[in-house]
């Protein structure tokens, strides 16, 4: 799971959902969201040439740095809840569920299952 914070209009459109808790609450719901299918299999995502690949984000324009220092603030309380990182298995696998491979932050509503 991971916790949407740019592109929702376009994830909420590809994923034919509202709720933000819920876009990416999952790794099918994520790969909706972000427009990744099979054809993105064995693609690289260091290279700027492949046609998926992670990146910095945007630059803000002036009238939104005040929501970017929210934002950072936010961030600094995440840093704090470090030690607050739970680790379980995965869900939904036979394989390999014995691995504590799944890891969110206590009290975040953007995970399907606790």
């Amino acid at each position: 799971a991971l916790e949407p914070r740019e592109g929702i209009s376009l994830m909420k459109k590809r994923r034919q959902a509202e709720e933000l808790f819920n876009l990416c609450s999952g790794p099918a719901k994520i790969c909706q969201a972000f427009g990744i299918d099979r054809s993105h299999n064995g693609l690289s995502f260091f290279s700027s040439r492949s046609p998926l690949f992670i990146k910095e984000g945007a630059k803000r324009k002036e009238g939104e740095r005040k929501k970017e220092r929210e934002k950072r603030k936010e961030g600094e309380k995440r840093e704090k809840r470090k030690e607050e990182l739970i680790w379980t298995s995965r869900i939904g696998i036979g394989e390999g569920k014995d691995r504590l491979w799944r890891a969110y932050l206590k009290g975040t509503p953007f995970i399907s299952v606790k």
